[in-house]
């Protein structure tokens, strides 16, 4: 008998980040989400942290999506997080949550935010 060794690899290869941006909301976009990002990268972590491949899919107001590889996730939230300016401009990022779905991402963790009134007198 041959015994095979299986190597397990996490189901999801890339993870979806829900990002706040406090400083620029007015001029964001996803083309100026990614630049800023990406000087992020380059500065925390040169040039090797500049090629980490990323995608800014979605803007809605503050927030925006980021999609990152597994390994790479790491390397973008340091490096949104130690941003302090962008384009001479002071500016705060937060990373709000981290999930390899998009539903889990969009779903919102306030209970108050859903409200459903049954009446139990109604027969």
């Amino acid at each position: 008998m041959s015994s095979s060794n299986k190597v397990l690899k996490p189901a999801h290869r890339w993870l979806l980040l829900r990002v706040a941006w406090e400083g620029r909301e007015d001029d964001l976009n996803p083309l100026s989400a990614h630049a800023a990002l990406k000087q992020g990268l380059t500065t925390l972590h040169g040039q090797v942290g500049a090629s980490t491949p990323f995608d800014v899919f979605h803007v809605e107001g503050a927030l925006c999506y980021v999609r990152v590889p597994v390994n790479g996730q790491v390397k973008l939230q340091s490096a949104a997080t130690a941003m302090s300016t962008f384009d001479a401009s002071p500016i705060t990022i937060e990373t709000i949550k981290v999930s390899s779905t998009l539903l889990a991402l969009t779903y919102q963790d306030d209970p108050s935010a859903v409200s459903v009134t049954v009446d139990l007198d109604a027969g």
